[in-house]
């Protein structure tokens, strides 16, 4: 997996992500996106669950 951290918004100045999870059964990359975040360090949290969780589901 990439380097990931939150971006902020610059038009609701709110925090934002977007991961790499994967491929789907086409092949195409599978992107979870996830917004809307007050701040850096709530979006870092939900970022680490999230990658937690998909880290756990991907079959190797």
């Amino acid at each position: 997996m990439n380097n990931y951290y939150p971006k902020k918004n610059p038009n609701n100045n709110t925090y934002y992500f977007v991961l790499e999870a994967g491929k789907d059964s086409n092949g195409k990359r599978k992107r979870l996106r996830r917004s809307g975040f007050k701040t850096k360090v709530e979006a870092r949290k939900a970022m680490v669950q999230l990658l937690i969780e998909v880290k756990g589901s991907l079959d190797y």
